[in-house]
């Protein structure tokens, strides 16, 4: 944004000016990365990390695991099921 270059279509990219000059306290409600097989997605306190060989998907509440040592895939489904929507 700063250099004035135009952002390819198929990128889902966002500048950070709004963000640099203080005109917002928000960036994104989630991010979303990958690497080959793996896709990760983050709310601001869910973590969600598929594509991690054969044990299946990993969810983290950042908020009250930090360390990411409890893997709350199987109890918290909804939160999964929203986050896979959101790395769509």
């Amino acid at each position: 944004d700063y250099a004035g270059v135009k952002v390819p279509q198929e990128m889902d990219s966002r500048s950070l000016r709004p963000l640099l000059e203080g005109k917002t306290r928000t960036h994104r409600d989630y991010q979303r990365t990958g690497l080959n097989k793996w896709r990760t997605v983050f709310d601001g306190r869910w973590k969600l990390v598929e594509g991690y060989g054969e044990n299946g998907p990993r969810l983290y509440d950042l908020a009250a695991d930090p360390t990411e040592d409890n893997n709350l895939a199987a109890r918290e489904t909804a939160v999964l099921e929203r986050l896979r929507h959101l790395a769509e």
